[in-house]
C-alpha cells in the first residue's frame, strides 16, 4: 500500500465536526474556525481516498482548537490537525514555526510516507516543514498560485 501525507489547507463540516473548539474565541477566530476554506484539497482527499491502493493522512492547521493537535478519521482517511502558531496568545518571530516543524517531523517519522504531497507551498506555516522531510522522501509541492 502505498502511504501518501498531504500537508494543506482544509476545513469543511465534516472536518470540524471531529474537532474540539475554544468555548471562548476572539470574533476574528470564531469566524475563521467555522468557515469552509481549501474546497479544492477536500475534493482532493476524496478522489485519492477512493483509491484502494493508498493509505492517506492530512496534516493541516485550524483555528480555534482546543488542544494543539488533534488526531482523527473519516472515511479512512487519517487527518492530524493543529492548532497553528498564529492562533497563540503569545507570538514572536523566534518561535514562529519550530513547534509545527518538529510536529510534522514526528508524524512523517511514525507514517514513513511513500510521497509527501504539499499543497499551497505560499503558506509557510506548513510548507516549511518540507525542508525537515528526509532525503530519501519524494515532495510533490504544488502552487497554488499557478492554478489562479
Amino acid at each position: 500500500m502505498t502511504r501518501i501525507v498531504l500537508l494543506c489547507n482544509v476545513s469543511n463540516s465534516g472536518i470540524r465536526s471531529r474537532l474540539h473548539f475554544r468555548s471562548r474565541m476572539s470574533e476574528w477566530r470564531r469566524r475563521r474556525a467555522s468557515e469552509d476554506y481549501g474546497q479544492w484539497n477536500s475534493v482532493a482527499i476524496s478522489n485519492i481516498s477512493a483509491w484502494e491502493e493508498v493509505s492517506l493522512t492530512v496534516i493541516f492547521p485550524h483555528y480555534g482548537l482546543k488542544e494543539n493537535v488533534q488526531r482523527f478519521s473519516i472515511d479512512g482517511v487519517d487527518y492530524v490537525c493543529y492548532r497553528p502558531d498564529e492562533d497563540r496568545l503569545i507570538q514572536g518571530p523566534s518561535f514562529r514555526y519550530p513547534r509545527l516543524r518538529r510536529l510534522v517531523k514526528r508524524e512523517i517519522a511514525r507514517i514513513k510516507p511513500d510521497l509527501v504531497h504539499i499543497v499551497g507551498a505560499e503558506n509557510p506555516y506548513y510548507s516549511i516543514c518540507g525542508l525537515d522531510l528526509p532525503k530519501e522522501t519524494p515532495l510533490l509541492v504544488s502552487l497554488q498560485t499557478l492554478l489562479a
